[in-house]
């Protein structure tokens, strides 16, 4: 049974819910897996019970136009699935292929009522489709990588209405993406090495950086920069975006832990997070810490990363465990280190999570309310967790 909830509803439900919404809220509520969903079109002929193959790879949450989903990228059967927020658990919507002559979905990022999705083909090269959240209909697709490059985007930021940053990991490179006006399909400006950094811009002297993966947009007032996890050099740094859209050398590059995985900044902009799978320790950079710290307990290979601010404030932390099946819940007022409240288990090889607070939760028997919404993939279960807070 799924608890029906529509999003035209949702401000006089959570008016009319304000205890469990205060309740929600509070930092010490538990994780409760709602559900698992499993992942791969239903269609596919390869599909088979036992052996699955999908490897749901990253995912991502979308609140623009009535219905919450989550968009979750299918790397070993290249596609998109599309699931319903909107009840308890989640529901399929669709299952959108990948473009003609890709095999593998590698990231996803959402932002308003843009979906973006990088795909990847060993023979074709690398390919950007972003979709229409509302409609779920196709926006703007276009090539990046040329064939037999060996070029795999795995790591994708939404800027703007207009633009995408993208990382490619075996590249070593940095670029801007117009996704719509009359540059649609055209790069921003030259793609930025992360290599090849000036001096000028490594005071610290921490040298080329390889493997860059995951990216996110931090505003500093005015200004905007793509900053960008650098796996192998286990550093993470900023790209400027400049006012014509062009990406501009990279700067403060900082140190975090060894092989960092993903990156999440604190709404207000006050902290950037980053894990890292191979110390298993979060690397806090910003205000709330003097410089850099760290927080490490019931970490076990951390990979996936997110976080959400509550109405009251409070910011929740959850942590994606590739190597205990368990997601890791840090919790505390905005503006302080997070201090550490519990574990839930869930599916095999956790890997991508993502977060969004104020939507439906409570799967029977628990009654409806709403919360922090928390969706895991899972890579050898080839599922989805639906987790409520």
């Amino acid at each position: 049974m799924h608890h029906q909830i529509g999003m035209r509803l949702l401000p006089r439900v959570a008016l009319a819910l304000g205890l469990a919404v205060a309740a929600g809220a509070s930092a010490f509520a538990q994780l409760t897996l709602q559900g698992s969903i499993p992942i791969g079109d239903p269609n596919d002929p390869n599909n088979l019970p036992g052996a699955p193959r999908n490897e749901p790879r990253d995912v991502a949450i979308s609140t623009f136009g009535g219905i919450p989903k989550a968009w979750v990228a299918d790397y070993g059967h290249g596609g998109v699935d599309v699931l319903n927020l909107s009840v308890v658990p989640a529901t399929r919507l669709q299952f959108i292929p990948a473009p003609a002559g890709f095999t593998h979905a590698l990231a996803v990022d959402v932002k308003d009522n843009s979906a973006a999705v990088t795909y990847y083909d060993y023979l074709n090269g690398t390919h950007i489709v972003v979709y229409n959240v509302t409609s779920e209909a196709v926006l703007s697709s276009f090539d990046v990588g040329a064939p037999h490059s060996g070029s795999q985007l795995n790591g994708i930021a939404v800027i703007d209405s207009q633009m995408v940053v993208v990382t490619d990991t075996t590249a070593n490179t940095v670029q801007g993406w117009f996704y719509a006006g009359v540059n649609e399909g055209n790069p921003t400006g030259a793609a930025i090495s992360t290599i090849s950094n000036p001096a000028a811009n490594d005071p610290n002297g921490l040298g080329p950086g390889f493997a860059p993966t995951d990216v996110v947009l931090v505003t500093r007032n005015a200004a905007r920069f793509a900053v960008v996890v650098e796996r192998d050099s286990n550093r993470i740094e900023g790209f400027p975006i400049r006012p014509n859209l062009s990406l501009g050398n990279p700067v403060r590059p900082t140190p975090v832990g060894q092989h960092p995985e993903r990156i999440a900044v604190e709404p207000t902009r006050r902290t950037i997070y980053v894990t890292s799978s191979a110390d298993d320790k979060i690397t806090m950079i910003g205000a709330i810490v003097p410089g850099v710290g760290s927080l490490s307990t019931s970490l076990n290979g951390p990979v996936g990363i997110s976080l959400s601010l509550d109405v009251s404030g409070v910011a929740h932390l959850y942590i994606a465990n590739r190597n205990s099946r368990q997601v890791a819940y840090y919790s505390g007022p905005n503006g302080a280190p997070p201090s550490f409240v519990g574990v839930l288990n869930v599916s095999r090889a956790p890997t991508a999570i993502a977060s969004q607070f104020g939507l439906p939760i409570g799967a029977p028997p628990n009654p409806p309310s709403i919360g922090d919404r928390v969706i895991v993939t899972s890579l050898a279960d080839d599922s989805v967790d639906d987790i409520g807070r």
